[in-house]
This record gives structure tokens, C-alpha cells and sequence, in this order.
């Protein structure tokens, strides 16, 4: 999860972030579920640099991440995804 800027935290409730922090938990588990030995996980920072450093750190055999039809600035696949292909040391498998 990218982090919200401090002037946005601060404007909203920490019962509407938990509760939101939550929601997504539930519904990144709950797709994992379909991939059999997978495991989900939910980490704050700069979303393609944060991928890339976990999946080094913990020996990840393959990443799944999801791209959106790109624009100009990243043709071939979102920045995020393009950032964790060109980076990480396994496998990393794009769902567009």
C-alpha cells in the first residue's frame, strides 16, 4: 500500500483507516486462497521498490502483480509492474 500523505491522514478518521485496512486484508487473502502454497501479504511503501525489497528479503519464489492499460509514460505495462519485472530476482508473473 502506498502511504497517504501526511496532510490526507490527518483528515481522516483512524476508525475509517482501520476499517478500510481491514476490508483490503480480507480481500487480499481471500484471492489467495485460489493460488494453492500462496500467501498474502499487505506492506507499506513506494508499491514497486516495497515488492521487490520484500520478495528479496524473504526468498519469494514468484510474484503476481497486476498491471492497468498503460498511458504514454509506461507503454508496455503499468510503472508498478514495470518496476517489479525489471527488478526482482524471481519470477514474476503480470496479470493485466
Amino acid at each position: 500500500m502506498e502511504p497517504i500523505p501526511g496532510f490526507a491522514l490527518a483528515e481522516i478518521p483512524e476508525d475509517i483507516l482501520n476499517k478500510t485496512r481491514n476490508r483490503i486484508e480480507t480481500s487480499v487473502s481471500d484471492m489467495a486462497r485460489d493460488f494453492a502454497g500462496s500467501e498474502a501479504k499487505i506492506i507499506s511503501g513506494h508499491a514497486g521498490r516495497t515488492i521487490v525489497d520484500y520478495a528479496g528479503t524473504h526468498e519469494i519464489d514468484c510474484i503476481i502483480v497486476a498491471s492497468h492499460r498503460p498511458g504514454l509514460g509506461d507503454f508496455f505495462l503499468g510503472s508498478t509492474a514495470a518496476r517489479v519485472v525489471r527488478h526482482a530476482t524471481c519470477s514474476v508473473h503480470v496479470i493485466r
